[in-house]
């Protein structure tokens, strides 16, 4: 555990190295890095590559875009990020981590566990691809899918539609699980090789059916009748998944706060943003308290998104060190059982999955929300667009801290929480409502679809799209 611990510094210091410079590594550079590991090398380094871009920039720009944090007004680190002033350059780790780091390991991974007869192998990393790939495909819809990773047998690989990798993801998802029996029979154990479940092959399968139903419920027309076979079989994930070994040491700690405060070496970028810090307020959630710090008045004061007045005392963001990383967490899955039997007009069961959600939310952080769920919190049954916006709602707020980055999706794919019209300060705002950016480049009335494709891979690759903007939806977006 040690030498692995020693080596997922270094890989954790290559990432971080290369947030602080903007992005390195073109996806065809080396399809096989690092390419001399064994397997318990190159499944850790595969999954906390995937943690370290997950868990850093993309939770940043999810949380911004959420507006659950906004940039403080006393620093300017994140201006053109919360305003939508997006280019070819931004974020471009989003792409070269996972192609250059993540997905060559998980994949040779797969390779030499198949060789070795190591199913148990075999299934974190294929599971924790189709993850991957899932993620990737939700920030810039078409990607290279069957093309990808094949380096000098394919430099220019294509760009396989949205819908097509979701569909294909499934089915890679069903192959992984139908290994069960010959993953838990496997005469190599991975124990702590395995960042994410410890070498636990039942949580590995709970946590590729959460992901085949996440999958699913992006193409609720086609898959509708499956989901409800899926529900009624359960196996869900009980336990939360991802990474929660950090530690408060550089290069080893959670990579928010490694980004944010270690590297920039100050507290100050990341305020509390008025449109969830208003709605905490109004329904006295005690989640406030790990989300935000009071100011240095010793109250909780908030900006509106994007908005700099002078002198203004705010409330900063509480990121640790120790914060882990979640690929899915019990919230998220028992929130997704929620939306599925609500869509399904089935109000019972979506009702009990949202209470578990809610307080799965709360346990979290050793709060108990039960005042809240039999008051302010309670299920609306009284029609379907009641209950999910119940349920997105919720998921929005627990989202905070650990899963910005899906939280953002759900807006863009559901439209909860709306887009609203006023800033929390004016008259007729309502609760929850996102508000319009303050000298937002994109206008007041719109909002971010996507991630722009990176211009390594455009300059690269001829079968690279042709310019998309941020505004234009995604196949499965509202």
């Amino acid at each position: 555990m040690k030498n692995i611990m020693k080596y997922l510094s270094m890989v954790l210091a290559v990432v971080f190295i290369s947030s602080c410079k903007g992005g390195f590594m073109d996806i065809n550079t080396d399809p096989n890095y690092p390419g001399t590991a064994d397997v318990n090398m190159q499944l850790p380094s595969g999954e906390i590559a995937v943690a370290a871009i997950l868990g850093g920039d993309m939770e940043l720009v999810g949380a911004l875009w959420s507006q659950q944090y906004t940039q403080n007004n006393t620093a300017n680190q994140y201006n053109t990020t919360v305003n939508y002033t997006i280019s070819n350059t931004s974020y471009a780790r989003f792409w070269s981590i996972p192609y250059a780091m993540a997905l060559p390991d998980l994949r040779n991974v797969g390779k030499l566990a198949t060789e070795k007869g190591l199913d148990n192998y075999f299934m974190a990393a294929e599971l924790t691809t189709c993850f991957a790939y899932h993620v990737l495909s939700s920030w810039y819809e078409d990607i290279p899918y069957s093309e990808s990773l094949l380096g000098e047998e394919n430099l220019y690989p294509k760009y396989d539609k949205g819908t097509d990798i979701n569909d294909a993801l499934i089915k890679r998802i069903d192959a992984a699980i139908a290994k069960e029996a010959s993953a838990k029979t496997a005469t190599t154990a991975m124990g702590t090789d395995d960042m994410v479940f410890g070498g636990d092959i039942s949580k590995w399968v709970a946590f590729g059916k959460s992901l085949k139903l996440k999958l699913m419920m992006r193409n609720w027309t086609k898959y509708s009748a499956d989901i409800q076979t899926l529900l009624n079989a359960g196996g869900f994930l009980t336990v939360d998944a991802g990474i929660f070994s950090f530690t408060d040491k550089e290069n080893n700690s959670n990579p928010l706060y490694e980004n944010d405060r270690r590297k920039l070496n100050t507290p100050n970028n990341l305020a509390a943003c008025s449109t969830m810090m208003n709605y905490l307020k109004a329904y006295n959630d005690p989640r406030i308290d790990v989300f935000y710090n009071v100011n240095s008045a010793g109250i909780y004061a908030s900006l509106d998104a994007g908005d700099r007045p002078n002198g203004f005392n705010s409330s900063k963001a509480q990121i640790a060190p120790t914060d882990g990383v979640y690929f899915m967490s019990v919230a998220e899955v028992d929130f997704l059982q929620a939306e599925a039997w609500a869509r399904l007009g089935n109000s019972a069961n979506a009702k009990s999955h949202y209470e578990e959600g809610v307080k799965a939310a709360f346990d979290r952080w050793s709060l108990d929300g039960s005042t809240l769920l039999a008051g302010p919190y309670a299920f609306d049954a009284t029609s379907q667009a009641t209950m999910l916006k119940c349920i997105l709602t919720q998921k929005w707020i627990a989202a905070t801290r650990c899963q910005a980055w899906d939280s953002y999706f759900d807006i863009t794919r559901t439209g909860i929480p709306a887009l609203g019209t006023k800033l929390t300060s004016e008259a007729g705002y309502v609760l929850g409502e996102l508000i319009p950016v303050v000298d937002s480049s994109l206008g007041a009335t719109d909002f971010p679809k996507r991630m722009l494709y990176p211009k390594a891979s455009s300059d690269n690759n001829p079968n690279a799209p042709t310019v998309v903007e941020i505004t234009v939806k995604q196949w499965w977006q509202k």
